[in-house]
């Protein structure tokens, strides 16, 4: 064929595109700006089923991204949206869930130890007591109390050093950076830390547990910013540990609802909770000289320990409970656990796990740029995923632990098989899980829904329909191929109103983003 003639054939191919281009653009123009829904030429049952759900009036200004896969096949039923990326809310503890799982196996169980360094003679150590962290979110006053029972067990009554904690390369206390300043104080996100205790969370009554407190009023706290913050509806409060150890700084709200008895977000949780257990010694009747330096000793004597429950249990009650504090726990034994050797120290642990997980999802054929994350719990709104990402991390996670799809969610009624992980902030509501349909087939079934209307409860119901349905289909036969490319997978949702297929970013509004 002459070169000529192929040039002129390119020429018209283009021409042609763009023509059809403008008569889409006129259409949508026509019609307000709202293009009529056109999908994907599917015809199983599932995709039958979105369809009709996706008419809905009060979704038709929304953003949306629905991926209905076949399980175990992977073969995609039905895409809108599939690998455009949303912000997800608490499904993306789904990674982190997940990849902590995959790393830790199913019998890991956080081991807080207790530690003697020096020499022990009769009742007096002259050396130190170590209590050794593991990032255990579980930890309690409890658990900390029978810990520490083992040095009078030992019939340890002085100890010359200090009560310290074992370094922790990385394990600094960390409020994330990508979350809003009205998650200050606020106890659905405490701190994350080394060692934590009692969810990192201090009693409004007695902040400083047995260290006294100091009051600090919203007009004497500081700067103009704070004074704002503490006299918001939000009504946050702090208790902060002097560095001495020897006094707690208390910020509390001046909102008329931030009562006395209101419960503290601790701010330095590991000098604090520290601070708490030697007061639990001191009342225990051992006597510690506090040096200004830990006394320095090779010798070591180990002296008891505290099992947590096993993780699968602490996995359960993170996606439960959507627990902000569990899930930031978990990415850090996720850093601390696959931290290589040499890693500079200010390299967080949070950094390391987030990561981890990016490597662990390129293992398992998720792109790397269908997952972005800044957290491990969902409370950003930087968190960027697709509904294909959260499909495979499913799709994986029910043929190689078929026990995680069993710590999900389940909702509803006796008969109802929908295990599942929400996610909602103000705009945004997600679901993903996996479902067992009537007919015998088994779907990873997500749902992203961004730029929502700030009241969000409605669509909550409204998604529940949806899963319900597909619950409720007649068996079917895998026969569709899913899309052959990740642009074929982009196109099925490319022909749905402008507003849905704009970029996620247009939907960062300032409202509140308690992550659940």
């Amino acid at each position: 064929m002459p070169e000529v003639f192929l040039r002129k054939l390119t020429s018209l191919a283009l021409l042609t595109v763009a023509f059809a281009t403008m008569l889409l653009a006129a259409s949508a123009q026509k019609h307000g700006g709202k293009q009529k829904l056109h999908m994907a030429p599917y015809t199983n049952p599932a995709a039958k089923a979105v369809t009709s759900w996706l008419t809905l009036p009060s979704i038709s200004s929304s953003q949306i991204g629905i991926e209905i896969m076949d399980l175990p096949s992977g073969q995609i039923l039905f895409s809108l949206n599939g690998t455009r990326r949303f912000t997800p809310a608490s499904t993306a503890k789904i990674f982190t869930t997940a990849c902590a799982l995959d790393l830790l196996g199913s019998d890991f169980r956080y081991r807080t130890q207790l530690v003697a360094s020096g020499q022990l003679s009769k009742d007096k150590l002259d050396g130190n007591l170590i209590i050794v962290p593991v990032q255990d979110p579980s930890f309690e006053t409890n658990d900390l109390a029978q810990l520490l029972a083992q040095v009078s067990a030992r019939k340890i009554k002085r100890v010359e050093g200090q009560l310290v904690t074992a370094a922790v390369p990385g394990g600094c206390d960390q409020f994330n950076t990508g979350w809003l300043v009205e998650d200050w104080g606020q106890d659905w996100m405490p701190v994350s830390s080394n060692l934590v205790l009692d969810h990192n969370i201090a009693p409004g009554k007695d902040p400083g547990r047995g260290v006294p407190a100091v009051e600090l009023q919203a007009t004497a706290a500081g700067t103009a910013m704070l004074h704002c913050l503490l006299k918001s509806s939000l009504a946050p409060g702090w208790v902060l540990l002097d560095p001495s150890g020897r006094s707690a700084k208390v910020f509390r709200g001046s909102f008329p609802s931030m009562s006395q008895t209101s419960t503290l977000v601790v701010a330095n949780p590991d000098d604090y909770n520290l601070t708490v257990a030697a007061t639990m010694l001191k009342h225990n009747g051992v006597q510690m000289k506090f040096n200004p330096a830990p006394v320095r000793s090779d010798q070591q004597l180990f002296l008891g320990e505290h099992l947590s429950k096993p993780i699968t249990e602490i996995i359960r009650l993170c996606l439960k409970d959507s627990d902000n504090l569990y899930a930031q726990q978990l990415l850090r034994t996720i850093g601390a656990k696959s931290r290589q050797p040499g890693t500079p120290d200010h390299i967080t642990l949070e950094e390391s796990g987030l990561e981890h997980i990016k490597h662990w999802l390129s293992t398992i054929g998720i792109a790397a740029d269908d997952v972005v994350l800044v957290d491990g719990c969902g409370l950003s709104r930087k968190n960027f995923v697709t509904p294909h990402a959260l499909n495979m991390v499913l799709k994986h996670m029910s043929g190689q632990h078929g026990t995680y799809i069993d710590l999900l969610r389940l909702e509803g009624s006796s008969k109802s098989s929908f295990r599942f992980k929400t996610g909602a902030m103000d705009s945004i509501r997600s679901v993903s899980g996996v479902v067992h349909t009537t007919g015998g087939n088994t779907l990873a079934v997500t749902v992203i829904v961004n730029g929502h209307l700030p009241q969000v409860g409605s669509l909550r119901s409204s998604i529940y329909s949806l899963t319900s349905a597909l619950e409720f289909l007649p068996a079917y036969q895998v026969s569709e191929q899913p899309p052959a490319a990740r642009s074929s997978l982009q196109q099925n949702g490319a022909k749905v109103g402008s507003k849905r297929s704009t970029q996620v970013q247009d939907c960062r509004q300032h409202h509140k983003l308690r992550s659940s």
